[in-house]
Order: structure tokens, then sequence, then C-alpha cells
């Protein structure tokens, strides 16, 4: 299975196969599959709220890579920790604004590949690395139990990634999220009047300041 089919089928009605053993891509392979990821940016970017970051093909390729090998994680059971740790790796560039959006193309469905996971295995060494990048990628693992710190900084500087991020808690009323003031303070305001009807035991009872109203963009 190439990574550009594996893509192809994820984006057009998500449902994907995956290789049985590990292998790598070609270049051929991660050319089309590099064409895919920016053809899906450009027709997520009108859904995305203020102006959308620009694409980055790294983090978007890389993005990609790091579903494909966690699905294949999760079906070949029998990676040690070794491999998951070469095959896992996390991003080694800059996790811009750009960054975070484009390798969210693919992580954004990692949230139901760690509940699939924790179905099959409650202590698969596989849930540690998606702790991991749920703590450095947030934006795209929005319910996924966290344990620890989440960096929320490099999307919470953002607009556009900020009220996305804000819109995926409360579409997924994710609670744990709301353990950040910062966090509670932006859905209360996302909210507004309507927070005792929309989302009722979210517990929000914050002052909210009149900068998470202004696009700073």
């Amino acid at each position: 299975m190439e990574l550009s089919t594996f893509l192809q089928d994820l984006f057009t009605h998500g449902d994907v196969a995956i290789e049985s053993r590990i292998q790598p891509f070609s270049d051929e392979d991660e050319q089309t599959a590099d064409a895919l990821l920016k053809q899906c940016y450009d027709l997520d970017v009108p859904d995305m709220p203020h102006t959308a970051p620009a694409f980055d093909s790294a983090a978007a390729r890389w993005g990609a890579f790091y579903l494909y090998r966690s699905v294949q994680a999760v079906a070949l059971r029998d990676l040690d920790d070794t491999s998951l740790a070469n095959l896992l790796a996390d991003y080694t560039g800059p996790r811009t604004a750009a960054a975070l959006y484009s390798a969210d193309l693919c992580l954004r469905y990692l949230r139901d590949l760690a509940w699939l996971a924790k179905g099959l295995a409650p202590d698969d060494i596989l849930l540690t690395y998606l702790q991991r990048i749920a703590q450095r990628w947030p934006l795209s693992t929005v319910g996924i139990a966290v344990e620890g710190d989440v960096d929320l900084d490099p999307l919470w500087a953002h607009p556009s990634l900020r009220q996305a991020y804000v819109d995926r808690v409360i579409r997924a009323r994710d609670k744990t999220a709301l353990r950040h003031a910062q966090v509670r303070e932006a859905v209360q305001a996302s909210l507004g009047d309507h927070a005792a009807t929309l989302w009722p035991d979210a517990e929000l009872n914050t002052t909210i300041p009149s900068s998470l109203y202004e696009d700073n963009t």
C-alpha cells in the first residue's frame, strides 16, 4: 500500500488499508502524496476561521507519515519500543502556525486511532507515543486524554488556529482542555449567552478578556 493511495482513500471515503510490513516509500509515491496533501489543504482552508496559515509541505508530509505508521503500529502487534521510536519520531522542524495546520491535515485522525488502540489494548505502548504527540500538537488531538502539560503557545498566537482549536474543544466536549484558563475563557467567549444550553456542564466561570474578540492577524 503506497502512502499516496492511503491518503487518497483517507480523504475520499475514510476507509484505509496499510502494508503488513514496514518498508520505505518511493520518491515518486511521496511526490504524489505531497500533491494530495496540498489539494486537501486547498479544500480545507475555506472552512477555517479567520485567515488560515500557509501550507508547509514538510510538516504535512511528516503528519502523513506519522498517521500511516501509527495505523501500522495498531495493526502490527509485534512492534517493540525501539521500532516505534524509529517509526514515530516527532517533527524536527519548527512548529510554526503553518506547520501546525499542515500536519493537522492528517494528525486530526489520531484521536479515533487512539480510541481504537486503547480498546484493543489499554496498556499498548503506542498510546504513550500518541500522548506525547497530543502534548505538542494539541490542535490535532482534542479528545485524547493527556497527562502533563500541553503546549498551547504556538497555536494560541494565531487567531485561526486558536479559534479552530476552541471549536474542536466545544464539539468534542473536551473538559480536560478546560483546565487551562485561556481555553476556558476562549470557550466562554465563543459560546457567549448560549453556554448554559450548548455545554451546560462545562463550568465556565471566568471573565472574558476583550482581546479574545479581536482578530490580530
